[in-house]
């Protein structure tokens, strides 16, 4: 009887004399999207925590996502409890946290981490990357997820699956990092706090027994690095650091990442040309600062060196595709 009746609040008012029985079958198998557009703020407000309780929080992810005006209340509680959803429409729900004035951006960056990989594309710019960029304790934290301890003891009684879930999610947390701990808003980097990150991660990263693994993550950090003064790459603070850790895990996750996010496009006969021009400026830049910081200019002749390999790859498939063409 009730479900044949108008979805709104004064059948909600009429439901809850009934037994809680006939309340749990209502708001197991009420439509949510009339629940959820259809109804005044204190409505919505009931309509949602019920639905919640019933296990539906993935259901009302979309029609929350199409109201105007939603509680910053409402949208938490959801996302706390929707571990499933359509991604633009997840995305929906935390632009909306965006104009909040009621939530933190750390508050919205611990949300986003169940949905990191599915927002990739419809929400790049994640709060909690800015929120590791800042918090070398969450950045020890998520490797520890992602990597096994050098002793080989397993920290928690987890099950595999779970284990897996989280591992994969902090991954992808991890691998969508794209700036530098210490950037100011006005894009200057504060040489300071970016050193004082970067050792207190590594401090923490061994303490959770994950020395090396945690020095090549933060060479991937680094090298997410903006230009020099002088025009040269990295910038002078990140040569700093480089040279004063020297750590050979940090170098190989810098050229790593250095590497790593490169996209080229050429022609079927071009070869190797734009590999040999970057190994080239390398090589030049790598002389450039080697008096001064010895440690980074043979980080940077080993990225020259590799790119010099792949224009070789890349010369000799273009002469084979040209012998294959005569």
């Amino acid at each position: 009887i009730y479900l044949s009746a108008p979805v709104h609040s004064n059948t909600w008012e009429k439901l809850e004399s009934e037994n809680q029985d006939v309340q749990n079958a209502y708001w197991g198998s009420v439509s949510a999207l009339p629940a959820m557009m259809g109804v005044d703020n204190d409505g919505f407000a009931l309509a949602v925590d019920q639905l919640i309780a019933a296990n539906r929080a993935a259901d009302i992810v979309e029609p929350v996502a199409m109201r105007e005006d939603v509680p910053a209340s409402a949208i938490v509680k959801i996302l706390k409890r929707a571990p499933q959803g359509d991604s633009y429409c997840i995305a929906c729900l935390l632009a909306k946290l965006d104009a909040s004035l009621d939530v933190t951006d750390e508050t919205i960056a611990r949300l986003e981490i169940p949905y990191a990989d599915a927002l990739r594309h419809d929400r790049p710019d994640l709060k909690i990357h800015q929120e590791v960029l800042k918090s070398p304790g969450l950045f020890a934290y998520l490797i520890s997820c992602c990597f096994k301890r050098s002793d080989g003891q397993i920290e928690d009684d987890v099950d595999d699956q779970t284990r897996r879930n989280r591992a994969h999610t902090a991954y992808t947390i991890l691998s969508g990092l794209r700036g530098v701990p210490g950037m100011t808003a006005d894009g200057d980097l504060d040489a300071e706090a970016l050193e004082t990150w970067v050792f207190e991660a590594r401090r923490l990263c061994a303490e959770r027994m994950r020395v090396n693994i945690g020095d090549e993550q933060v060479g991937q950090i680094l090298a997410n690095a903006p230009t020099g003064a002088d025009g040269i790459w990295p910038c002078e603070p990140v040569r700093d650091l480089l040279d004063k850790i020297a750590s050979p895990h940090v170098g190989e996750g810098f050229t790593i990442g250095k590497r790593n996010p490169r996209v080229t496009w050429r022609g079927m006969f071009d070869g190797g040309a734009q590999e040999t021009s970057l190994a080239e400026k390398y090589r030049e830049d790598a002389h450039s600062i080697a008096a001064r910081w010895p440690f980074t200019a043979n980080l940077l002749r080993s990225i020259a060196a590799s790119y010099q390999g792949d224009a070789l790859r890349e010369d000799n498939e273009a002469a084979w595709i040209d012998q294959s063409e005569a």
